[in-house]
């Protein structure tokens, strides 16, 4: 049987935990965060039919699917461009669009999904779940440096990258909006940078916000109404923020 450790036990970490074990791998997982600070993060994840597949071959999709919001439209509008695209539920083929539960994609927020991802780590037989510790890499067939962008792993392993910097930043935020959709998510590319509409249900969405780092900045040091004022220029002219929650 094949050994492999698991450096990181966020999203990434644990999906390829799991697959590992479900290839037949021993597989240890080890994160130095605890399991609340692994959950207490503010952010939501847009996922695709690929993604869909693997969670599916993974047994994990009918638990995460109780937990994430279909959107069956996505607006992409070019501001600097002036042009606009709506992709639907029938632009992706007659079998999906005949479904009744049919959807581009879907939208979940980061604490339920880890939550089950940790759950079925902690339960799996092949798996050795290992949190708030921190481990070096040690022998194993392989090892996933799943330890983050700028991974002590990858640092102490001596793999090289390739990076960039496009000098941008990006914001994210829980919003209660007025006018939103529940099935209509948006991408907006402004002059900017991008950003993104993801529906979480009831009125509440996430907001994706890029943009030059300074005005990141300037943005993040706003009180709750001024930060909801600016958000409120920069959506399109049918919504209207109500609350920020996180």
């Amino acid at each position: 049987m094949y050994s492999a450790q698991v450096i990181g036990a966020g999203p990434t970490g644990a999906l390829a935990a799991l697959a590992l074990a479900d290839a037949g791998w021993q597989v240890a997982i080890t994160d130095p965060l605890d399991r609340d600070a692994l959950l207490a993060r503010s952010r939501a994840y847009a996922f695709s039919h690929s993604s869909q597949r693997l969670l599916e071959r993974l047994g994990l999709w009918p638990a995460l699917a109780q937990v994430m919001v279909p959107f069956r439209q996505l607006q992409l509008q070019d501001l600097g461009a002036r042009a606009a695209v709506l992709f639907s539920v029938a632009d992706l083929g007659s079998r999906l669009a005949r479904q009744p539960d049919g959807a581009v994609g879907w939208i979940a927020q980061h604490r339920p999904v880890l939550g089950l991802l940790l759950d079925r780590l902690a339960a799996h037989p092949a798996i050795t779940l290992q949190l708030g510790q921190t481990q070096t890499p040690r022998e194993a067939d392989l090892v996933v440096a799943a330890d983050g962008p700028h991974s002590p792993t990858r640092e102490a392993l001596g793999i090289g990258l390739c990076q960039w910097s496009y000098r941008q930043s990006c914001l994210t935020a829980l919003v209660q909006l007025r006018g939103s959709a529940v099935d209509e998510a948006w991408e907006l590319l402004r002059p900017e940078g991008p950003f993104a509409i993801l529906p979480l249900g009831e009125g509440l969405v996430q907001v994706v916000w890029s943009a030059p780092q300074g005005r990141c900045r300037q943005l993040e040091s706003l009180g709750d109404a001024a930060f909801l004022d600016a958000l409120a220029g920069a959506l399109p002219d049918r919504f209207q923020p109500d609350a920020l929650l996180d």
